[in-house]
């Protein structure tokens, strides 16, 4: 049921995602990917380099970073951006007393608080 809700949401608030949204950015977007962005960044060096241009880039590893995102500072910035309230409450409970286990083999785990 989690999963049907989340798309639904998901659904219901892309048009006002996609209007704040940055031109870099592909999160939400249909028809774009991560791809999108690695092929982007390969024709940036590749001019740089056409050019004898120096560039800089970092990498960052977004591994886990919703574990430790501020939640109450999300659903103020979905608020900010017109999200209606309704909309962040069912979003909100989504993310509130959920629990996990890990399925491994053909045992599963303890459940633990996400």
């Amino acid at each position: 049921p989690g999963k049907v809700l989340a798309r639904i949401l998901l659904r219901r608030i892309r048009d006002h995602l996609l209007r704040h949204q940055r031109l870099e950015q592909s999160g939400f977007t249909p028809g774009k990917s991560t791809i999108d962005r690695i092929l982007a960044l390969r024709v940036i060096v590749e001019r740089r380099r056409e050019f004898g241009r120096g560039l800089l880039a970092a990498y960052i590893d977004l591994k886990k970073a919703f574990d430790t995102v501020h939640r109450e500072s999300l659903w103020e910035i979905l608020r900010l951006r017109g999200i209606p309230t309704r909309i962040i409450g069912l979003i909100a409970s989504l993310y509130t007393g959920t629990e996990s286990a890990v399925k491994c083999g053909g045992g599963l785990s303890s459940f633990f608080p996400v």
